[in-house]
């Protein structure tokens, strides 16, 4: 219910979220483990393979990582016995394995040239007819080759 004062109440957001919690476990306590887990993964392999996997998902013992390709997640794969030892070295000592996915990322659409409509013959000769009139040397030179320019 507003209040009658009128002035608006503003609360942190990490305030609300406080209390969402999902089988004893809030929101921020995930974040902040994937956030700690991510850290110690760019630690532990090698910067190529850092740009091309991240791990999304950490429960039981177990770290869920995606690469970007098939490629990538082999490479985890073959690598995955050191990886673990490295990241319980690191502090992650409840890993006990890994489990490997592949998600692309999908890159953004590429920009398409823009579809130019061609402009009616008839405006064209219009500009070309109001250059040719025009006392101005520099205008009349400018207005020629937007006319030109539309023709192409």
């Amino acid at each position: 219910m507003p209040s009658s004062n009128n002035t608006k109440t503003f609360r942190p957001l990490g305030n609300l979220l406080k209390p969402c919690q999902v089988a004893g476990v809030t929101l921020f306590s995930v974040i902040e483990q994937l956030q700690s887990i991510e850290k110690i993964w760019r630690n532990v392999v090698s910067p190529d393979l850092a740009e091309h996997s991240r791990p999304t998902h950490y429960a039981d013992g177990q770290v869920t990582v995606c690469a970007d390709s098939p490629v990538w997640a082999s490479n985890i794969r073959h690598h995955q016995v050191s990886f673990l030892r490295l990241l319980r070295a690191r502090g992650m000592s409840d890993v006990r394995s890994l489990r490997v996915r592949v998600s692309p990322v999908i890159p953004p659409p590429k920009a398409s040239p823009p579809v130019r409509d061609r402009t009616p013959l008839h405006v064209v000769r219009a500009i070309r007819s109001s250059a040719n009139a025009m006392p101005d040397g520099e205008l009349r030179t400018a207005l020629l080759k937007l006319s030109k320019a539309l023709r192409s």
